[in-house]
């Protein structure tokens, strides 16, 4: 469930989102052990990279579309994340959304999980150049430069 009310980012359902070419083959156990230690590299790190935050949206993206928290008894991704890594629900959605983005686009800024779920939001054409003007813009600037590009494709015939 959304937290925010968005759409889906273009270009795919977010059941499908996020889910890397060399995730797509583990087991739900590996997927789940991958989660974990992607979770443990984004808590140990100073500076949590943006990389980082991308990757552990791959593996929870992965888990989800391929059910695997059930091996470990829980109903859902979110419950499992809650669960086994202290992600609270809206959050867990938050980093399934970011899966998306190609890491090579984010991984030069420093960018928390809500500025790129802001950047998912932004039509693909669009995203390439807010990524190195996300960093330096509060939120809500970000929020808007989105929703004006969201708009401005809406209303282009192309």
């Amino acid at each position: 469930m959304r937290d925010d009310g968005d759409d889906v980012p273009e270009g795919g359902d977010a059941e499908d989102a996020g889910d890397a070419d060399d995730l797509r083959g583990l087991s739900a156990a590996a997927l789940l052990a991958g989660a974990r230690e992607a979770h443990a590299r984004e808590q140990r790190q100073a500076g949590v990279t943006t990389a980082e935050r991308v990757r552990l949206g791959q593996w929870l993206a992965a888990i989800k579309r391929r059910k695997a928290f059930r091996t470990e008894g829980c109903a859902s991704l979110e419950a499992w994340a809650q669960q086994t890594l202290g992600i609270r629900c809206a959050m867990t959605d938050r980093y399934v959304r970011i899966a998306v983005l190609p890491v090579s686009l984010v991984a030069a800024y420093d960018l928390g999980v809500s500025k790129l779920n802001r950047l998912v939001q932004c039509p693909g054409a669009v995203r390439a150049s807010l990524a190195p003007l996300a960093p330096g813009w509060p939120e809500p600037v970000l929020a808007a430069a989105v929703a004006a590009a969201r708009a401005a494709y809406k209303r282009s015939p192309d």
